[in-house]
């Protein structure tokens, strides 16, 4: 095998023109394939001169969360203490008013996790277009931004970023906290998994600081919220998703979606 280096430069440049044409020609007739679905218009043509991209400031890793919708203090503390042992470091308990925190809170290490008790008042669903939604986020004092995971993947990560970017420019204090929205997961629980698996790599990837994959109910079959759980960690010691930051940064059509939400936030409501 020769030892001479390979210089792109040797060969002959192409015009966006004829590459465009090449493409078209190979597509038959199709139209051009499109990565989300969404009204944007893409141009699926990357050139040397083409394309604000960026990398996000943001250090790798993140927190693995864990929701409770449970009445009992009995089962809500046994199911919590479970949930310690499976490296959970964030705890979401939805309120119910029978619940006595001295008691579901029993034998818990609570300065070494973060708890909240109560659902946010705003919530971003990510979607083609939440900038309504940030932005009466923004105006709020709340610094938690609970955000509900779309059932696109590109879309979800492209969001993620989005968000990050923009409230990195405000100054505002903010953590970024991506869950499921579980009225749209399939009820097969083997396909809502595998579902949730991707929302949990879309969270890493997109830079998500907090990554909810389990909600634990009073009828939650055995396992299942660990199951869930245990995603993030081949996410986090097997994928090693953790030790990379903002791994999609360079990624063309990641970006080109970035850009467009960028511009959905910044354009002020009409």
């Amino acid at each position: 095998m020769s030892d001479e280096i390979l210089k792109f430069d040797e060969f002959e440049s192409v015009s966006e023109t004829d590459w465009k044409q090449k493409i078209l020609m190979d597509l038959k007739g199709n139209p051009l394939p499109r990565p989300i679905k969404s009204d944007f218009n893409f141009d699926p043509f990357l050139t040397e001169n083409k394309g604000d991209h960026f990398a996000l400031n943001v250090k790798s890793g993140w927190k693995i969360a864990c929701s409770f919708n449970i009445e009992d203090n009995k089962l809500l503390n046994d199911q919590i203490l479970k949930a310690l042992q499976l490296d959970v470091s964030v705890v979401h308990v939805y309120p119910h008013h029978n619940l006595k925190q001295q008691e579901y809170l029993a034998n818990v290490h609570t300065e070494l996790i973060n708890i909240h008790e109560s659902e946010p008042s705003i919530i971003i669903n990510l979607s083609n277009n939440f900038s309504l939604d940030l932005r009466q986020w923004m105006a709020s004092d709340e610094t938690l931004l609970f955000c509900n995971a779309s059932q696109d993947f590109i879309l979800n990560i492209a969001a993620l970023r989005a968000i990050r970017s923009y409230l990195e420019a405000s100054q505002k204090e903010f953590t970024i906290y991506l869950r499921p929205n579980y009225t749209l997961m399939n009820k097969d629980l083997d396909l809502a998994l595998i579902e949730k698996t991707l929302i949990g790599i879309a969270g890493a990837i997109g830079n998500a600081d907090i990554i909810e994959l389990a909600k634990i109910e009073s009828n939650t079959k055995e396992n299942y919220g660990r199951i869930a759980t245990m995603i993030q960690h081949l996410l986090i010691y097997e994928s090693r998703l953790g030790q990379v930051a903002d791994p999609s940064a360079g990624s063309y059509v990641i970006e080109q979606i970035t850009q467009k939400l960028l511009q959905q936030i910044r354009e002020p409501a009409l």
